[in-house]
């Protein structure tokens, strides 16, 4: 039904869509201190110094100091305190994938002239190279943990039937999005954004990880996969 952001589209639809409303998945929300994530030996004090790959290295193991098995920062920061989404061991799996597997994959290597280390790759295109190797291996989506050592590289994926996807325009009022593409946006803002259309639809948490053609060239659709 839809086509790659290279690909011509004709669809023009006035509201996001809600594809499917699947099983629930265990999310747990919570305001970490600057402390907690020191403690968690990847410190975060300021959310636009660090990479995406550093945050999701950092979050992980703040969520791992909590009990749970992955998690991701929601994106704001209000001082000292930096909003994250804790995943229990049922809600998503963990294995490496390679270097060399990605390569072949969408997302891996986009608008970035280092198709090699984590740390270089676009913080979109890196949501969508994680959502090509989870979808490869049989999930729905997924998120890169951060981790790399040489050739392997570290991915959470969460089953389809958790997985429900809204699409809404990349200039939808109701969300402030400011159009045009999702390529230039911050990690942190593709989060926070992420948290803001996945709860406006009634879920807890999810990801930004795909973008596709409008026929306009001020805007395309986003594709959001929420969960819990």
């Amino acid at each position: 039904m839809w086509r790659e952001i290279q690909k011509a589209s004709k669809s023009v639809l006035a509201v996001g869509i809600v594809l499917s409303a699947m099983s629930a998945l265990a999310a747990e929300w919570f305001d970490t201190t600057g402390a907690e994530r020191a403690a968690s030996g990847l410190p975060i004090s300021n959310r636009a110094s660090v990479t995406w790959a550093y945050a999701n290295r950092s979050s992980n193991e703040v969520c791992r100091n909590k009990g749970f098995a992955a998690g991701l920062y929601v994106g704001h920061q209000a001082g000292d305190l930096m909003g994250i989404h804790c995943f229990s061991e049922d809600t998503v799996d963990w294995f490496d994938t390679t270097v060399t597997e990605l390569r072949r994959l969408p997302g891996w290597g986009t608008d970035t002239d280092d198709n090699t280390h984590v740390d270089k790759q676009v913080p979109f295109w890196a949501n969508r190279a994680a959502r090509s190797v989870c979808n490869a291996h049989g999930y729905g989506t997924g998120f890169f943990t951060g981790h790399q050592d040489g050739e392997l590289v570290g991915v959470h994926c969460i089953t389809r039937d958790k997985v429900n996807v809204v699409q809404v325009a990349s200039n939808d009022a109701r969300f402030g999005l400011p159009g045009g593409r999702p390529t230039g946006w911050a990690w942190y803002y593709l989060n926070i954004t992420a948290n803001d259309v996945c709860a406006y639809h009634g879920y807890q948490t999810g990801l930004l990880n795909s973008m596709y053609a409008s026929g306009q060239t001020s805007w395309v659709w986003l594709e959001y996969h929420c969960f819990a």
